[in-house]
């Protein structure tokens, strides 16, 4: 009987979440279905352009029934601001790519943001009423259920996939009967897509005001907060002021993953403080430790800056670069309000961050705008400086590039087509680029070849500078044709700079020793020979290409009194040291050897 009354339960509570969201639900229905007809698609694009437009409508379906809810819409009302969002959902599926697999990247980057953006406006969209402090304590406790329900949810969710996969298998092991690995892909696709929307969203009351106003804050959050994230946001604090009191007394160059570190440990801080923020009437500390944290804040900020201009001046705005800038911006701003002002209203934390995501996916100052028109004039500048476009047309040269040039050339050309595809350097072209057949060469590598008259070089490749990545390949052979019959044993190198083989119970090393830069060989403990790899290195490095080199250049052979070997590289890398010298990371090929 009580078995019952719980079904009956769980029936209820999801009807009452179906009644509640029904465009929201049905959004997850169908993105339920499609994907599991997406687990056995041959064509899966036009399924994928159909779950991404309902995947994106989830939360802005969710967002207009808050919405509703908090202004009390009349059914007129609702309907009509549905409609809008099933307007706004239709127009992007006929805007989205036929080929998905194969869009740019653009708009993957357009999507991420507009997600993001309705994730931040289901968070405030009910609290939108000016003034009261109860509003912003309601909010507070509103976003808080909205966490404990996610987190609850994945816990839920992952416990039931384990669960239910657990006794698949044991059915499957024990009674013999075929399970194919799809079934446990749809489990979880139907888990997520309908268990888990109706256990997140039945967790949500509706009248969001007077419910969350007299709550009580959750005391394991506040030690939580108080005892591991306030001490450890001061110790990242203190850890990126030492790396910048380093700098300046070495005046050296920031990394560049300093503003990624700046970035997280920043958002980390502005966290805890909204965590804590309901006890800033309570507990004085509070307010100070808000104080210090965005006074402490603004120089960081500062070398965000100056770390970002270095990357900015050398190699322009990419789109990743274009949002360290924004969310530097919106660092300062809020560490600047929440300073100066007197209401400290931590609503203004998600509206600016849904300002930012919708406003920065289109428009000349949009991310993907900026950043096609920075690298483009980039090209431009190189192109020309290097006589390859003249009168703004391209003409294939007949001299040598440097290799700089070529590499920052080739990287460009591979971004523009990656994310933006080539429409914005059409205009130098007297050919169409989107018709060029790519079935032996990529785009990028055609271009640069075959209009520019220059060799491709890939973003792994470097010059000849101390720490630069060198690589060398072999031209291309399903066999190489050497002669072998004077050698006894075969050795391979896949990836590794050490191979070791077992010659009657007598082991047999061979790796590259990258302290004398030789090749050595070692009989148990003794070394059988050491081979100079620096003058081998050398060659090659003067063959000027980075790929096909001659296979006869790709091969290194040794005879001394205890054993000759010939050594075939298909490719080796690594990085270049000081004075010249290398440092092997990487060899792929093999060796042949008598003893």
């Amino acid at each position: 009987m009580r078995a019952f009354t719980s079904f009956q339960q769980i029936t209820h509570k999801a009807q009452a979440v179906i009644t509640r969201f029904p465009l929201a639900m049905a959004a997850a229905f169908a993105s339920t279905g499609i994907g599991i007809v997406l687990v056995h698609a041959d064509e899966p694009s036009s399924y994928i352009r159909i779950l991404l437009v309902l995947a994106l409508g989830f939360p802005l379906f969710v967002a207009l029934t808050f919405l509703g809810e908090d202004r009390q819409f009349e059914k007129d009302k609702k309907i009509l601001a549905n409609g809008a969002a099933i307007i706004f959902l239709g127009a992007y599926y006929l805007l989205l790519p036929p080929d998905i697999e194969r869009a740019e990247e653009s708009f993957i980057i357009r999507y991420i943001l507009w997600a993001a953006g309705f994730v931040f406006l289901v968070t405030f969209v009910p609290f939108l009423k000016k003034g009261r402090d109860s509003i912003i304590r309601a909010f507070w406790q509103f976003n808080k259920v909205l966490v404990y329900s996610a987190i609850l949810t994945g816990v839920w969710a992952g416990a039931l996939q384990a669960g239910i996969s657990i006794a698949l298998a044991s059915i499957d092991f024990l009674f013999k009967i075929d399970i194919p690995d799809e079934r446990y892909l749809e489990l979880w696709i139907i888990i997520v897509g309908i268990f888990s929307t109706i256990f997140f969203l039945s967790r949500i009351p509706r009248s969001f005001q007077h419910t969350f106003e007299t709550e009580k804050y959750p005391e394991e959050l506040r030690l939580f907060s108080t005892y591991v994230l306030v001490p450890l946001v001061a110790l990242y604090f203190l850890i990126l002021y030492a790396y910048v009191v380093r700098i300046l007394v070495m005046w050296e160059w920031p990394e560049g993953t300093l503003a990624y570190m700046i970035l997280g440990f920043s958002l980390l801080g502005i966290l805890v403080y909204a965590c804590l923020y309901p006890l800033r009437e309570k507990f004085s500390w509070v307010r100070k430790m808000g104080t210090i944290f965005y006074l402490a804040l603004i120089p960081q900020v500062g070398m965000l800056f100056w770390t970002l201009w270095f990357r900015i001046s050398q190699y322009g705005f990419t789109e990743n670069r274009y949002f360290i800038f924004v969310f530097g911006l919106w660092l300062l701003a809020m560490a600047l309000y929440f300073l100066i002002s007197t209401k400290k209203d931590i609503r203004v934390i998600p509206m600016t961050l849904f300002g930012i995501a919708l406003l920065s996916s289109f428009g000349p100052w949009g991310a993907l705008r900026v950043s096609a028109r920075s690298q483009t004039s980039r090209l431009e500048t190189l192109l020309v400086k290097n006589n390859v476009l003249v009168d703004g047309k391209v003409q294939k040269l007949t001299k040598e590039v440097s290799f700089d040039d070529r590499k920052e050339i080739s990287a460009i050309l591979a971004y523009l087509n990656r994310t933006h595809g080539l429409e914005s350097i059409q205009r130098w072209f007297s050919v169409d680029l989107s018709a060029l057949d790519e079935e032996r060469d990529p785009l990028p590598q055609k271009v640069v070849k075959e209009f520019f008259g220059i060799e491709y070089v890939d973003e792994w490749e470097g010059g000849n500078a101390p720490g630069e990545y060198f690589y060398f390949a072999g031209e291309y052979s399903d066999s190489p044709l050497f002669d072998i019959s004077d050698y006894d044993y075969l050795t391979r190198f896949a990836g590794t700079i050490k191979a070791t083989t077992e010659i009657e119970g007598v082991n047999y090393v061979f790796e590259i020793d990258n302290t004398k830069g030789a090749f050595v060989l070692r009989r148990a403990s003794d070394v059988l020979a050491e081979v100079d790899m620096k003058s081998f290195l050398d060659i090659l490095t003067e063959e000027g290409g980075r790929k096909n080199i001659d296979q006869n250049k790709m091969r290194l052979e040794f005879e001394n009194q205890a054993i000759s070997f010939m050594l075939y590289l298909g490719h080796v890398g690594g990085q270049r040291g000081e004075g010249g010298t290398y440092q092997i990371e990487s060899l792929d090929g093999m060796l042949v050897f008598s003893l």
